[in-house]
């Protein structure tokens, strides 16, 4: 038996390259003439055919392919013969009752020896070819809602939990990265079916809801696995549509569903694809809610092992795509048991790196929504945690993230901070801010050596300059009367000024709490400058510990070096406001305020 698997795979390439077009001119005559033989041929397929001889064995996959090429052309004679036939129920029981390598020997991939395995890894999943069909009638029908349309959405629903079981428990290797193409193929049909099938019958959502369907289940697992952008993409875009908690983004289908049908919530959907994602075995109560038999940790360290896979490997816009669904949808659901998602979001080894590699990657491509997704990502977690009174959680994932070098990352992908980015970007700025009085020694030590950035600080106020200049306007009141409580330069939120001004701004807030007063002015240099004579003799203000620091930071420098007096002025007039000192609020009143981190100028 085991031998007779081997030949039959070493037999199937060479004799479909001499004799596809042959056998394929001889079975499409077939499904013209004798639709009735072939459903019958397809009725007695995989799971009984394992008494066939390998001759006939070797014709099941030339079946499929004149099949597909039929489907191509669903508004035809022969597709319309083959249908009211029953030829997609039948090709449904196949992939229901999908066996090894395409060809029906009655083994699951489970039992293959290592040979067996590796030429097995040379084809397709056996059901791959029966969706793509599938996925042809229905998407190529030049009649939509025709008669031989509606019988096929009919079998295809009827049949599809058989399908999705199956593919569940055993995936034929979808999940494996290589070969890549057809694991791609594998993962992607599947997406686009459920996709097809939601769009021409609201009803399929009765299928994907019932608690004995597995398809939630096989797409989080595909998202999982999946190392391609497009298959990433597409599954993650499907995942937060079917999954996310509110209503008003459903899509219409969802919507015309729910409408006439009670649904489960948002919330058990979710646990039934983490449950099934992590192949846990299915049970549900009395009332037909899954039952949750996998740890809860473990299931959510997954996902977020997959996250960071992908934030570390994918394209910048299937990061943006990838990140939404966890913004959305993830975080959400996992917030009701937040001692595991806090446990989760703290142990992740890889995902605050990925996070900020994301960051990284983006420079050179024009994928800007990327950088600004991450950003909404840390946003949205030091929110939660900060929500469940954990502070502590969120001051570690903040120093997880800076000691992964965020800053230089963010330096380097300026042209993406702006607009939403921007106000991002200040917002995480603030809540360094507001997390630093709680860091450690070392993490502060850690702060405190990646500031201050002069590069994101003229980028900032570059971005408030009239017309968006790239060199900050003569006078520096334009620059600073870029927020919502000055009088007649406020910017609107659509140009992205409002945001460039609150990042700018906050930095210099985190500077000021962080900063050393008394420290050599070159960013990574700790020694103190309080005593020594080193000062720029540009702007005459910077004190560096020694000539050689001065050098080495007057590349940076000299971007602001003009500005630095009144730049100074405010840092003093914020670090007066956070130690209530008085005499320093004295010093510099007249020139400047901060309020709700908007800077205001008074009078220059």
């Amino acid at each position: 038996m085991q031998q007779s698997r081997i030949s039959t795979l070493n037999q199937l390439d060479g004799i479909l390259k001499r004799h596809m077009e042959q056998e394929l001119a001889s079975w499409r005559a077939r499904l013209r003439s004798d639709p009735e033989y072939v459903v019958n041929m397809l009725n007695g397929g995989p799971s009984s055919s394992s008494s066939a001889s390998p001759e006939r064995r070797l014709q099941y996959p030339v079946i499929l392919s004149a099949l597909m090429q039929a489907a191509i052309k669903p508004d035809s004679d022969t597709w319309k013969g083959l249908v009211d036939t029953g030829v997609i129920s039948a090709l449904c029981n196949w992939a229901a009752t999908a066996e090894f390598g395409n060809l029906g020997q009655g083994a699951g991939a489970e039992t293959l020896t290592a040979e067996e395995a590796e030429l097995w890894k040379k084809h397709p999943a056996p059901y791959t070819p029966i969706f793509q069909t599938m996925l042809y009638a229905l998407t190529q029908d030049p009649v939509p809602g025709s008669a031989t349309q509606r019988r096929t959405v009919r079998d295809v629903s009827n049949n599809w939990t058989r399908m999705m079981k199956r593919v569940w428990q055993e995936p034929f290797g979808i999940l494996e990265a290589e070969p890549r193409e057809q694991r791609i193929e594998g993962r992607w049909h599947i997406v686009e079916l459920v996709k097809t099938m939601l769009s021409l019958d609201s009803e399929f959502y009765g299928v994907l809801l019932d608690p004995e369907d597995r398809t939630l289940a096989v797409l989080l697992r595909n998202w999982i696995h999946t190392t391609a952008d497009a298959d990433a993409a597409n599954t993650a875009v499907l995942l937060t549509q079917l999954l996310q908690e509110s209503e008003e983004t459903k899509p219409r289908p969802w919507r015309v569903y729910a409408a006439r049908h009670s649904v489960p919530s948002s919330r058990e959907l979710f646990t039934r694809a983490v449950v099934g994602a992590n192949k846990a075995s299915f049970t549900s109560d009395s009332a037909g809610r899954p039952v949750i038999n996998v740890d809860p940790a473990q299931a959510l360290n997954t996902i977020l092992i997959a996250l960071a896979k992908h934030l570390s490997t994918l394209d910048a816009g299937v990061v943006m795509i990838d990140v939404n669904f966890f913004v959305t949808t993830i975080i959400p659901h996992c917030q009701e048991d937040r001692q595991v998602f806090t446990r989760s979001l703290l142990n992740s080894k890889k995902l605050w790196a990925a996070s900020v590699q994301a960051i990284r990657r983006a420079n050179g491509t024009s994928m800007a929504n990327a950088v600004e997704w991450v950003l909404r990502m840390y946003s949205n977690v030091i929110d939660v945690l900060r929500d469940a009174d954990e502070q502590d959680v969120a001051t570690t994932i903040i120093e997880k993230i800076l000691a992964h070098d965020f800053f230089n990352a963010a330096e380097g992908s300026c042209p993406f901070l702006k607009g939403n980015a921007a106000g991002l970007f200040g917002q995480f700025m603030a809540d360094i801010g507001e997390c630093a009085p709680n860091m450690s020694a070392k993490a502060s030590a850690l702060v405190r050596s990646q500031l201050p950035r002069q590069k994101l600080l003229h980028h900032f106020m570059c971005a408030c300059a009239p017309r968006n200049t790239t060199e900050i306007a003569e006078d520096f009141q334009i620059i600073a009367q870029h927020g919502p409580l000055t009088s007649n330069l406020v910017a609107t939120e659509a140009d992205g000024r409002y945001y460039a001004h609150q990042a700018w701004v906050r930095l210099i807030q985190l500077e000021s709490v962080v900063g050393d007063t008394g420290g050599c002015r070159r960013r990574g240099c700790t020694k103190s400058a309080a005593d020594s004579a080193v000062v720029c003799p540009g702007c005459k203000t910077l004190r560096y510990c020694c000539s050689k620091c001065l050098k080495r930071d007057k590349a940076e420098h000299q971007l602001l070096c003009k500005w630095t007096p009144l730049l100074e002025r405010i840092r003093e007039e914020d670090r007066a406001q956070l130690t209530g000192d008085a005499t320093a609020q004295a010093s510099v009143a007249g020139i400047c305020s901060i309020v709700d981190g908007t800077l205001v100028m008074d009078e220059l």
